[in-house]
């Protein structure tokens, strides 16, 4: 039950935050080239929230998180991480259809569409933010041990599948799209993740991320 109730939640958060910069990195990775790419992306990704959960559960990094100094540091990395790939995907044209390229890419390849992933992820600060509040709903309705455990669990489990979804999306509707579409969009992707990056600037040196944290009350209205 508490692993069901975890995969939920984890289904409604996947819907909410649907389009932010780790969808479009995995939706880059898949078409450029294939689905194993998108599968790599959506692992790192996966990587980076178990990472985090791990951080705040194992190693009480919270009040760190929650340091003013230290989501600088963390935001403005971020920010910077996002814009460089935003640039890339913007100024990088389409050489026509790569997928055939895929079956001879070294697994140096995969793991480095992996560590975009997690890098897209773990350096939002944002995504600390959602983690502290899905771990006080699952505190809320479990006690520490076992059922806690089988939420969180399933929450991660969740996400991890809609994101193995998208990519296998990303790589059926590619035959459907021209070399021109599919140009324009690496651009818009590389655009949203520009505008991403300068969010976070935005929070970071304007509003600040502490005492700005919808994704609280996001949380408790979460099934």
């Amino acid at each position: 039950m508490a692993f069901l109730e975890g995969y939920l939640t984890g289904l409604g958060l996947a819907l909410i935050l649907s389009f932010g910069p780790v969808f479009f990195t995995l939706l880059h990775g898949s078409l450029e080239y294939g689905f194993r790419s998108g599968l790599a992306v959506a692992l790192g990704i996966f990587l980076g929230d178990a990472t985090c959960l791990i951080l705040l559960m194992a190693f009480g990094v919270s009040d760190i998180v929650t340091d003013p100094e230290y989501q600088v540091y963390l935001g403005v990395g971020g920010a910077v991480v996002l814009i460089f790939l935003g640039v890339r995907y913007l100024t990088k044209p389409y050489l026509g259809d790569e997928e055939d390229k895929a079956p001879h890419l070294k697994r140096g390849h995969y793991f480095s569409f992996a560590l975009k992933g997690f890098l897209v992820n773990f350096i939002n600060p944002f995504v600390f933010v959602v983690w502290l509040g899905i771990m006080g709903l699952a505190g809320a309705r479990y006690l520490p041990g076992q059922g806690m455990s089988l939420f969180l669990i399933g929450t991660l489990a969740a996400i991890l599948s809609t994101d193995v979804l998208k990519a296998l999306f990303a790589h059926r509707i590619k035959p459907l799209l021209k070399p021109h579409w599919i140009t324009l969009t690496f651009r818009g992707i590389g655009i949203a993740l520009i505008l991403f990056g300068v969010r976070i600037l935005y929070a970071v040196f304007f509003t600040g991320f502490t005492g700005v944290d919808p994704h609280w009350s996001l949380v408790q209205h979460l099934p």
